[in-house]
């Protein structure tokens, strides 16, 4: 499976969700004024970030030896309720652990910075025990990249979750005993990212992350069946552990507030529905026909817009051109206000310039 995606630092919008109390203030709002809220996620870096050469990235699974397992679901359930839900066990199992991979991969998509290629066959089982805390060597490694026209390889080295359980009785006076679980199991990953270079380099990283569920009742069917399985929590707790392993090399999206003006003329806010629906290339295309206004407080509007345009493109010097642009034409605070968060993204993106783990 490949997948592909557009790399940049850029932003994405979505627009406030609306609930029924809120419908009459809105309103009021939209009526009075022509300044519009949106939401737009702005790109963080990476706590570490790869070099801009690195796009394209292959994952492997080197977790697996012999004594991985795939039970089934019932019949793990099956042991897991003849022992009255008490465990203290580490697993090693092959769908969890190929789950890491899967998630990883969707996250590092989701965050818009690297292609990402899963082999279909990734999933590599050692049984040499003397080879298996040995790193790729460099001639794998560039048959990788070359095989799978990716820059860098991202491999799972080991993978075990640690499964804890207990159950519970409570007595209760003239009534029932109150029955209470828990269950929590904490996935632990090691990942080596080869990167190539005059040498071959090697960062590894460990990473770890658990979930937790409880439940409590006087009913056994509650306590039995809200909780997840035993299968599903160890799938659900790999998947977690490979979102955590992408947030560590992939930017971060944060929503921030952002506006934006409705210019009250139905040829020039035609582009409005075009942002709602997030097609900004075709909004600016409109706007950018009407910057010469003679009215300057459509121009200033327009201008503001084109600043929130160039935003979301990741153009933060000439956003804060178009925004100042719109304060000369006609001061508003929200513009001022806006010029201000620029200022401070550019001071953000220019702080986060040559940071890299290598």
């Amino acid at each position: 499976m490949k997948i592909a995606i557009k790399t940049g630092i850029g932003s994405r919008a979505t627009f406030p969700n609306i609930n029924f109390f809120s419908l009459a203030t809105l309103f009021f709002f939209i009526s009075c004024t022509s300044l519009r809220p949106v939401n737009i996620e702005v790109s963080k870096n990476a706590k570490y970030p790869l070099p801009d050469r690195i796009q394209g990235i292959a994952i492997i699974n080197r977790s697996m030896t012999p004594i991985f397992t795939n039970s089934k679901a019932d019949s793990l359930e099956n042991m897991f309720y003849y022992q009255q839900w008490v465990l203290d066990s580490i697993f090693h199992d092959k769908q969890s652990s190929d789950k890491t991979i899967e998630s990883a991969a969707t996250a590092l998509f989701g965050s818009e910075r690297y292609d990402v290629v899963i082999p279909l066959d990734r999933n590599i089982v050692r049984t040499d025990t003397q080879s298996i805390d040995l790193p790729l060597d460099r001639e794998t490694f560039e048959n990788y990249c070359v095989d799978f026209k990716v820059d860098a390889i991202l491999v799972l080295e080991n993978f075990n979750e640690h499964l804890t359980a207990s159950f519970s009785r409570i007595p209760q006076t003239d009534l029932p005993n109150i029955k209470k679980r828990k269950m929590k199991v904490v996935c632990n990953s090691v990942w080596n990212l080869y990167l190539p270079d005059k040498d071959l380099k090697i960062k590894t990283f460990n990473v770890s992350d658990s979930l937790e569920w409880k439940a409590e009742s006087i009913y056994m069917p509650d306590v039995r069946y809200n909780l997840p399985n035993l299968k599903k929590s160890l799938v659900l707790a790999a998947e977690a552990c490979g979102n955590k392993m992408s947030a560590t090399i992939s930017p971060e999206w944060i929503q921030k507030p952002r506006h934006y003006f409705a210019t009250g003329k139905s040829q020039i806010d035609k582009a409005i529905p075009l942002i709602q629906n997030n097609n900004w290339d075709e909004a600016a295309k409109i706007w950018s026909h009407y910057t010469n206004s003679t009215s300057k407080t459509v121009r200033g509007k327009i201008e503001f817009n084109m600043a929130l345009v160039c935003e979301m493109f990741g153009k933060i010097d000439l956003a804060t051109e178009w925004c100042m642009k719109s304060y000369q034409t006609k001061y508003l605070k929200v513009k001022e206000d806006y010029l201000n968060i620029l200022e401070q993204r550019k001071k953000d993106i220019d702080s986060e310039k040559g940071k890299s783990i290598f």
